[in-house]
């Protein structure tokens, strides 16, 4: 069981994305299904009593598609449930928070869907999402992109 002061020191102010494991998800446009290589890049800013605040930028076969806040919550059993929304979009992701070979994870599905015009365009994914840092060579290098977290957020 995960005590909320330590949810907290570990998600405060972190850095998470998808490793190149499991960077393919499937996109749906009508009736065709396409793997794409889905990079999700959270930036946590604040974790209190075991609530999530931060921002999410997602990348689509290395091309940026969106940037959208996240709002969500890590119970202490470890169950999470985020929001992610920007203006006109709303997507939820589900999952757990373990820990898996002596590191902190977060193991998530999400889907989102959209009916516009009669046109029906989703996504779905599901990921590990590990953390990183300064100290990494995927914050110079995010996998499934040819840039790094710095540049990321500096663009978008």
């Amino acid at each position: 069981m995960l005590s909320k002061r330590k949810l907290s020191k570990l998600l405060n102010n972190s850095i998470w994305i998808v490793p190149k494991e499991t960077l393919i998800a499937y996109s749906l446009n009508g009736e065709v299904i396409t793997p794409v290589k889905d990079q999700t890049i959270w930036i946590i800013d604040s974790c209190k009593d075991n609530y999530i605040f931060g921002t999410s930028y997602l990348t689509l076969n290395g091309v940026f598609i969106s940037k959208s806040k996240i709002i969500g919550s890590v119970t202490p059993l470890g169950n999470v449930l985020f929001t992610f929304y920007t203006d006109n979009n709303i997507t939820t992701g589900s999952g757990k928070f373990l820990k898996l070979d002596n590191e902190y994870k977060f193991l998530m599905q999400m889907n989102t869907f959209n009916n516009s015009s009669g046109n029906i365009t989703g996504l779905s994914h599901w990921s590990y999402m590990l953390r990183i840092t300064h100290c990494d060579q995927e914050y110079y290098h995010i996998p499934g992109t040819k840039i790094s977290i710095d540049e990321l957020i500096k663009t978008k």
